[in-house]
């Protein structure tokens, strides 16, 4: 299920303008610029509480990642990976989705584990480039 945050009013990536590749989608950070956008998803949310969906990719690109919020008691192993990546975008010179959110509250986190909020790549049509 898609979702759309209010706060991707301003994070979306852009659609290409003549056809080239779409920007990619912002949220802790700007989104990445497109070959032929260079209007990007600009940064928005809360860096200590973070609580926002990421925003999908310019061009019918990529949704953004979801969101994680853990409440711990005590400890918190992680040895694994928790995520909310965004999906890289799947048209032709779409826009990658912006990451979403982890907001993690507990007295001590262990482990070899890592948390990602990465943003998906861009499309691009490799045998024609």
């Amino acid at each position: 299920m898609a979702y759309s945050s209010p706060s991707c009013s301003s994070g979306n990536g852009f659609n290409s303008i003549h056809g080239g590749g779409s920007s990619g989608a912002g949220h802790g950070g700007n989104g990445g610029s497109g070959e032929d956008q260079p209007q990007v998803g600009t940064a928005y949310g809360h860096v200590f509480q973070p609580k926002h969906f990421g925003c999908r990719g310019g061009g019918g690109g990529g949704l953004g990642g979801g969101i994680i919020h853990l409440m711990i008691s005590g400890t918190l192993k992680v040895d694994g990976t928790i995520s909310v990546n965004g999906a890289s975008g799947q048209q032709l010179y779409s826009g990658g989705g912006s990451g979403g959110s982890i907001w993690v509250e507990t007295n001590l986190i262990q482990g070899y584990g890592r948390f990602q909020a990465n943003g998906g790549n861009g499309y691009v049509d490799k045998l024609n480039k």
